[in-house]
């Protein structure tokens, strides 16, 4: 698909050139009042498209609606993980935006102060209950594979007593730096995030995402998504560039570095070759 470095470049150098025209058609006025709830001073949702608490103090938290990326591909919140001054918000959002479904792409807690990874907003013992803000959560169960964690919460509202079950699930196999050198396991995880969201009393809910800063594996995570929704319904490989420029239309630096675009290409060619080989499977079951 990609003939070599020159061509990846080009790619890379025309995405770049749309977001620069792009970003400088939307504001992030909100965003900046608020520098102690960003990770960091750059990545910040838009105010167009900026996810809008309705029942707090402020009504701020780094996170961006993502929609339209196919027909077939469900709505996404892209979110940074919560620093820990702002769980109550995120936690908060989860409740009014209706969410059942987290999607989490970091591995390990932040250790020494890095950013690389996550302040641990969540419980890991089955029946530890907290309270953030407005919001009580229970811990139900906790299931571990090669690739992800799965949790199970109870999550209700303390004073409207309205009560939903959260599926957690954590990917644990990118690394720390860079990407991942086969992206079958992401794939397979996209796969259950995907199925969670099927069995969804309303399909129009989104799926919160997030890594550190919810742009660099959020985005790859949200690419290869829909490049999978849309090879199993049968509409092909999708253009990748164009489905990038629509994910920066609505949160600046999604993809992060060319080498994620690189994988993106790598991971979509995967995904591809093996429902051809399904496919082919099944046809010689039937002859």
């Amino acid at each position: 698909m990609l003939s070599g470095p020159t061509v990846l470049e080009k790619i890379w150098k025309e995405l770049t050139d749309a977001q620069d025209r792009d970003s400088r058609q939307y504001s992030m006025a909100v965003a900046r009042c608020y520098s102690m709830k960003n990770r960091h001073s750059d990545i910040m949702p838009y105010d167009h498209n900026r996810v809008v608490l309705t029942n707090a103090k402020n009504d701020y938290i780094n996170a961006s609606y993502i929609k339209d990326l196919s027909s077939t591909t469900p709505q996404f919140i892209a979110s940074q993980a919560p620093v820990t001054s702002s769980f109550n918000d995120f936690w908060l959002m989860v409740y009014e935006q209706q969410i059942t479904i987290i999607a989490s792409l970091i591995a390990h807690p932040a250790v020494g102060g890095k950013n690389t990874g996550f302040d641990q907003y969540w419980l890991e013992e089955r029946g530890q209950v907290q309270t953030y803000g407005p919001i009580m959560l229970t811990m139900q169960s906790k299931r571990n594979t090669d690739f992800h964690v799965e949790r199970v919460f109870n999550l209700m509202h303390k004073e409207t007593k309205q009560m939903r079950t959260l599926f957690l699930l954590q990917f644990t196999q990118w690394p720390e730096f860079g990407v991942m050198s086969n992206p079958t396991s992401l794939i397979h995880f996209i796969g259950e995030v995907n199925n969670y969201h099927k069995q969804q009393r309303n399909p129009q809910t989104p799926v919160l995402v997030h890594c550190n800063c919810g742009v660099g594996r959020t985005g790859v995570f949200c690419v290869i998504y829909t490049a999978i929704q849309e090879m199993q319904a049968g509409n092909g490989i999708i253009n990748i560039p164009q489905v990038i420029n629509c994910l920066r239309q609505q949160r600046k630096w999604m993809i992060t570095e060319k080498e994620q675009l690189k994988f993106c290409y790598d991971a979509v060619l995967v995904c591809a070759q093996q429902m051809l080989a399904k496919q082919s499977a099944l046809k010689n079951q039937l002859i």
